[in-house]
């Protein structure tokens, strides 16, 4: 794990994430960094399972659902004033799940039926949760359950790669080869 405290200019090790052997990103290449402004905490997941950083030491969650040793996989944390909401795979022959944490990350639980893994997640204002999966995109109810595909508007673009949600409400995706798009109707239609 690197930071930069000059906007990207110069970068050195952080060493916070070392527990004794080498830092996360150097023990598992499928790995991300996530910065929490509201409990002021630093997240670092990915294939080798999550770490977390919080008053001034690294904790390992004490309870994720199935997790066995280093087989899981985070895909991604989001946070919200209230709780913490990440998609996980159990293995590699699991569908995945979205879970949630109500006390800043130290124990995790099953959130609804998802059955996906997303690579990527993010929160809109309004409580649902959008997904990326398999390239394909995903939106939840407002309570970050009962996910459906929003892919049918998309069909003829390439693979979705990323989404983000803005404070009004407006999606944003990327894609490998056709651009960005936007929506400003929770992704009916697309420019």
């Amino acid at each position: 794990v690197y930071k930069s405290g000059d906007d990207g200019e110069k970068w050195e090790k952080d060493h916070r994430f070392n527990l004794g052997w080498e830092p996360a990103f150097e023990v598992k290449k499928s790995s991300f960094v996530k910065a929490d402004d509201i409990r002021n905490q630093l997240y670092v997941g990915g294939s080798f399972g999550l770490m977390i950083y919080k008053n001034g030491s690294v904790t390992i969650p004490s309870s994720v659902p199935q997790f066995f040793g280093n087989s899981g996989k985070f895909g991604e944390i989001i946070v919200t004033d209230s709780v913490l909401y990440a998609s996980y795979r159990y293995s590699v022959y699991s569908p995945g799940d979205i879970i949630v944490s109500d006390d800043d990350g130290d124990t995790w639980e099953v959130h609804g039926n998802t059955k996906k893994f997303f690579n990527t997640l993010a929160a809109a204002p309004n409580g649902k949760i959008y997904g990326v999966e398999a390239g394909n995109l995903y939106v939840s109810d407002s309570t970050a359950s009962n996910f459906v595909d929003l892919s049918a508007p998309l069909s003829h673009l390439s693979v979705i790669t990323d989404v983000i949600v803005l404070s009004s409400g407006q999606v944003i995706i990327t894609t490998f080869g056709d651009g960005v798009l936007t929506s400003s109707d929770e992704g009916t239609k697309w420019t």
